[in-house]
C-alpha cells in the first residue's frame, strides 16, 4: 500500500520559499501580492503552493507513482547547499551549475503555468507534433525516430484520455526534453543592489523563449531564476548567434553585482519582466505589509 496515501506535495519548494520568508513565532511564512489584488497576504509555507497528491502517476508501481515528488525532493536537498556556495565565494562550482541546470525544468513543470500549458497541448490538434518533439532524443538514429508513432509509450501519451496522471507522465518527459537542452547551458549569478531585492512568483522560471519552426528552446533562448532575494541566476546557451544581451559575455559561473554589468534602466526593466512572468502569485522578499490606496 502507499504511504502516506495522501500526500501534500509542494508546486514551490519549501525550502525555495525559505529563501524569500520570515519566521513568524516558529511558523515560516511568505508576503504574497495575488494576480487582481491590491494588497499582500501572509501565507505559511507549509501549506502555501501544496496540494495533496498533485504530481501523483496512476500505475500499480508505487515507485512510478510517487516518481515525479521523488525527483522534486531529490533536487530539493541541494538548494541550501547552492545558497551557502553563493554566499561564502566569488563563483559557483560545477556541482551547483549542474544542480541549477536540473532546477530549472523541474521549477518549470512543477508550476500551474506550465501545467495548464501541457493541458492545453495535450488537447491541442497538435498533440502528436509535440509528443514527438519531446521523445525525440530518445531515439538512437532518423530510422528510430521515424518509428516512434508505433511505440507503446507514443500511443499511450497520444491517444489516452487527458487526466492529471497523464499530465504529470507528459511533464516528466518535457523536464527531461528541457533538461537535454540546459544541460548545455553557461550560468551566471547576478546579485541584487541593497534594498532592491530580487522578487519571484509561482511561475519563478522566467523564460525567454525562441522557437525554431515547431521548436522550443532555440539556441538564443534566455532563462532567468531568482535563487533568493539577494541572487538571480540567469542561464544561455554558449553558441547562441544573437549576442545583443550583456549577460551573455560574462565569465559564467561567477557572481556579478547586477549594476555592475547593467545600467540602471536595463536592471528595472528586467525586475519588471521576472515580476510580470507571476501566473497568481507574486512573492515577495522577507515580510512586506502592502495596501495600495484606494482612488
Amino acid at each position: 500500500m502507499l504511504k502516506p496515501e495522501k500526500q501534500d506535495q509542494h508546486k514551490i519548494p519549501q525550502v525555495y520559499l525559505k529563501q524569500f520568508g520570515y519566521l513568524q513565532g516558529t511558523q515560516w511564512k511568505v508576503s504574497v501580492l495575488s494576480r487582481g489584488e491590491n494588497f499582500t497576504r501572509q501565507k505559511s509555507i507549509k501549506s502555501f503552493t501544496a496540494e495533496t497528491n498533485i504530481f501523483d502517476i496512476t500505475h500499480h508501481n508505487s515507485i512510478v507513482i510517487r516518481l515525479f515528488e521523488s525527483l522534486n525532493c531529490a533536487l530539493e536537498t541541494e538548494y541550501n547547499q547552492i545558497i551557502s556556495e553563493l554566499e561564502s565565494g566569488e563563483a559557483i562550482s560545477f556541482k551547483s551549475h549542474a544542480i541549477l541546470v536540473q532546477l530549472v525544468p523541474n521549477f518549470i513543470c512543477r508550476s500551474d503555468y506550465w501545467r495548464d500549458y501541457i493541458r492545453g497541448f495535450l488537447q491541442h490538434k497538435n498533440k502528436p507534433y509535440f509528443i514527438r518533439d519531446i521523445l525525440a532524443h530518445h531515439t538512437q538514429s532518423y530510422e528510430e525516430y521515424l518509428q516512434l508513432d508505433k511505440t507503446d509509450l507514443y500511443y499511450s501519451l497520444v491517444y489516452s484520455n487527458v487526466t492529471e496522471s497523464l499530465v504529470n507522465e507528459v511533464l516528466l518527459f518535457f523536464t527531461d526534453f528541457i533538461f537535454h537542452r540546459t544541460q548545455h547551458y553557461d550560468v551566471v549569478i547576478l546579485e541584487s543592489p541593497d534594498c532592491r531585492e530580487w522578487f519571484t512568483s509561482d511561475n519563478p522560471v522566467l523564460l525567454k523563449n525562441e522557437w525554431v519552426g515547431m521548436e522550443m528552446f532555440g539556441i538564443n533562448s534566455e532563462i532567468y531564476l531568482p535563487l533568493s532575494p539577494k541572487y538571480l541566476a540567469y542561464f544561455h546557451f554558449k553558441q547562441a548567434t544573437n549576442n545583443s544581451n550583456p549577460l551573455r559575455k560574462l565569465y559564467p559561473r561567477k557572481i556579478y553585482p547586477v549594476l555592475n554589468v547593467l545600467n540602471d534602466e536595463e536592471f528595472i526593466n528586467l525586475v519588471k519582466e521576472i515580476n510580470s512572468s507571476m501566473h497568481n502569485f507574486l512573492i515577495c522578499p522577507t515580510y512586506l505589509s502592502y495596501r495600495a490606496e484606494s482612488n
